[in-house]
């Protein structure tokens, strides 16, 4: 039993230190769904992240290709096209 709770705690450990920064309030979530004009009355909570996910990727990639327009290191910045299947993770 103790071997099984240390388990546990370790998981949770990892777990909670591999989620730090990446957790954003369901408010922030709103007002940046405002801004792309997601329309959040109409789609799934699931729709909703989904969306909020593709057009956060897609605003990256418009900064990314500005910034390599403007000049910017293309060694440093790595694009990634924001219509690819990474975003499924």
């Amino acid at each position: 039993m103790r071997l099984l709770r240390e388990k546990v705690a370790e998981t949770k450990r990892r777990q909670a230190k591999k989620g730090k920064g990446d957790e954003m309030s369901f408010a922030a979530q709103l007002e940046i769904a405002s801004v792309f004009g997601i329309d959040i009355k109409s789609c799934t909570f699931y729709a909703f992240y989904g969306l909020l996910r593709r057009y956060q990727a897609k605003e990256k990639w418009n900064n990314d290709i500005q910034m390599l327009c403007a000049g910017a290191d293309s060694n440093k910045i790595k694009t990634k096209y924001w219509g690819e299947s990474s975003l499924d993770d």
